[in-house]
């Protein structure tokens, strides 16, 4: 989070912008001029520096809105004697060894212990995070991170910090829905640095388990293909009344008589509504009701000069409607449960479908299984931004994230570093700037090929992307996501 200091500096420039009318929004239809090359930014020799720009080479996680943020699970350890096992929703499992934590000074913590837990995946995750993507190198320049995965563990204990205990390790199974050898690496927050622990142990699936849990979803899915159909009382003119109906083999229906019947079939041309004839006296020397193999359905046959036999139900009055309305009550219960189930089922399934990527971790922090991502067609500028008219006292609170690499390279680029934006021409790419208020504004994938070739044009030089700003502030991080969904066309 922004220290409060920072939070005060930036709601009183936000004031005084109000109070000078400067901050106003308004759409343009035109496309940002596109200055010569090197031409420096505008204003940038008078702008303060963000208030996250860092000395040289230090990163540090600072996330980027005040209300969009990703919740951590808590995981309580009643007892720390005990190893213990946790599983979460996405798949992920951790495994906590007995006597695993350490407070003040190495002595063992016997109280309960509650980890916090957060995973980041999506790139609305990571941008909501803070979490820098970016490794200084040895030439002075950096490299940008493409992540498989990203976690943050902490501790406590009646409500002061703990560490894991010298010797113990806390064991990780990450679900990642990326295959392929990633290094691990560590973010210190101290130096402000990522240190690669080097590759990591190869991503894995549980095949067996895979396919159990696409045959219990397949049977699911079978068994829910149809809801059960709220009865309604027969139509008079849909009943068929038998007073001497021969029901020796339906032994249930004994004492029934008069009998009202239904038609059950899909055939128009069998239906009684089309054989009214069937209604005409002293036609059948013969009227019959057997079962037909399946619980309230039966066969009627009617004989005489002709055959005419028909599936069909009690019709649904009196008692029978009674009976078929509580029968309809337990078949939903039984439906719903099922449904409940499937969703659990089709849940798992996408964890056993996702890879595991397993690590023992000795402290807690933040860890990342990663690769650097590197294009040799990157178009390196010297980036601006405009926003809808927003004045330009405003950019140095402003942080530009540029989202490419499949959505896994995220590299968030405050004020001061607006110069590093690269372009890979070739990769998918959009622009998020995190603005005050927890709004944004975007540069989407559209624009980028619209824009493509001027891009290209101005490698090594100055470039304006000219920024949508979204009406409404983001109030989670779904809403975040639906952005960079819209973005990606």
């Amino acid at each position: 989070m922004k220290s409060r200091t920072s939070k005060i500096i930036i709601a009183a420039a936000l004031l005084a912008l109000l109070a000078a009318g400067a901050y106003s929004v308004f759409q343009q239809d035109n496309v940002g001029q596109k200055a010569a090359a090197g031409t420096p930014a505008a204003g940038e020799a008078a702008q303060e520096p963000s208030e996250a720009a860092q000395p040289a080479g230090k990163l540090v996680v600072d996330a980027p809105f005040e209300h969009v943020e990703i919740a951590p699970k808590a995981l309580l350890i009643q007892d720390p004697g005990q190893p213990s096992i946790h599983r979460l929703p996405s798949g992920t499992v951790l495994r906590v060894p007995a006597n695993a934590f350490a407070g003040a000074g190495g002595a063992p913590v016997t109280t309960p212990v509650q980890l916090s837990f957060r995973e980041f995946h999506s790139a609305a995750e990571i941008i909501a995070s803070g979490i820098p993507m970016r490794v200084p190198n040895a030439e002075g320049g950096e490299e940008w991170l493409q992540t498989a995965g990203m976690y943050e563990i902490n501790g406590t204990s009646e409500g002061q910090p703990v560490e894991i205990a010298s010797g113990k390790f806390i064991e990780i199974d990450l679900s990642s829905q990326v295959g392929g050898d990633y290094d691990f690496w560590i973010f210190d927050k101290e130096s402000g640095r990522w240190a690669n622990q080097g590759t990591a142990a190869a991503a894995e699936k549980d095949e067996a388990a895979l396919e159990a849990a696409r045959t219990e979803v397949r049977e699911l899915r079978r068994k829910t293909a149809t809801p059960p159909v709220v009865p309604k009382a027969t139509p008079e003119e849909e009943k068929l009344i038998f007073t001497d109906l021969d029901i020796r083999n339906c032994p249930e229906l004994a004492g029934k008589q008069p009998l009202a019947l239904t038609y059950a079939g899909d055939n128009e041309k069998e239906d009684p509504k089309n054989n009214q004839w069937i209604a005409n006296p002293g036609i059948w020397r013969k009227k019959s009701l057997r079962p037909a193999g399946q619980k309230g359905l039966y066969e009627l046959t009617l004989l005489g000069d002709e055959v005419y036999r028909i599936p069909v139900r009690l019709a649904l009055q009196g008692k029978n409607l009674e009976q078929a309305r509580r029968e309809y009550e337990a078949a939903l219960a039984s439906y719903q449960a099922d449904m409940a189930l499937l969703r659990n089922a089709e849940a798992l399934l996408a964890q056993q479908a996702a890879f595991r990527r397993t690590m023992r971790v000795s402290a807690f922090g933040i860890y990342n299984y990663d690769i650097l991502w590197k294009r040799p067609d990157s178009v390196p500028l010297a980036a601006d931004f405009e926003f809808d008219g927003l004045p330009e006292t405003i950019k140095p609170y402003i942080t530009v994230y540029l989202v490419t690499g499949d959505n896994r390279t995220v590299v968030g680029l405050p004020h001061g570093d607006w110069g590093k934006l690269r372009i890979s021409p070739s990769a998918d790419n959009k622009l998020i700037a995190v603005l005050p208020g927890d709004k944004v504004a975007v540069f989407s994938q559209s624009d980028f090929n619209r824009e493509m070739e001027a891009i290209k044009e101005a490698s090594g030089s100055r470039y304006v992307f000219d920024m949508k700003v979204e009406s409404q502030p983001l109030g989670s991080v779904e809403s975040l996501q639906q952005v960079l969904q819209r973005a990606s066309s």
